[in-house]
């Protein structure tokens, strides 16, 4: 299943997009901690389930839900694995793809959500939520 299902099925079954919402309900414990400047979030698991830390200088910050949906697909579907390997690889890797493509599917749902309709150029979740500019070709398929 592609992250782009994988984020549709979550968004059918809680009627929402928003990632806060979704980590919520399907109880997942998120934190707002100091990471410092360059971590704005990572995963790690406490006795087998998986816990968001959000770095708390997103807090009142759109792109906290960004970050937040992107961690949020690292929790459900690869808690399995250590909370810091995205450093290691620098970001680059198969599982962080997957999370960027999943976060930024769950953030046009939000926009649709709060504004009733598409954005008109990706451009408009870039600047309004902080996705990724690079995933651009990925909404043109």
């Amino acid at each position: 299943m592609t992250s782009k299902n994988n984020a549709q099925c979550l968004i059918t079954r809680y009627k929402t997009a928003n990632p806060f919402t979704i980590a919520s309900k399907e109880g997942i414990d998120v934190r707002l901690v100091d990471l410092g400047k360059s971590l704005p979030g990572t995963t790690v698991s406490f006795d087998g389930s998986p816990t968001i830390l959000l770095n708390k200088n997103l807090l009142d910050n759109k792109t906290s839900y960004t970050v937040m949906a992107h961690e949020l697909c690292h929790a459900l579907y690869h808690s399995d694995l250590p909370g810091f390997y995205a450093n290691f690889y620098n970001g680059r890797g198969k599982f962080e793809r997957e999370a960027d493509l999943f976060a930024t599917e769950l953030m046009l749902s939000c926009y649709v959500e709060e504004t009733g309709s598409m954005p008109e150029r990706y451009e408009e979740l870039v600047n309004s939520y902080g996705v990724k500019e690079e995933l651009a070709e990925y909404f043109c398929e």
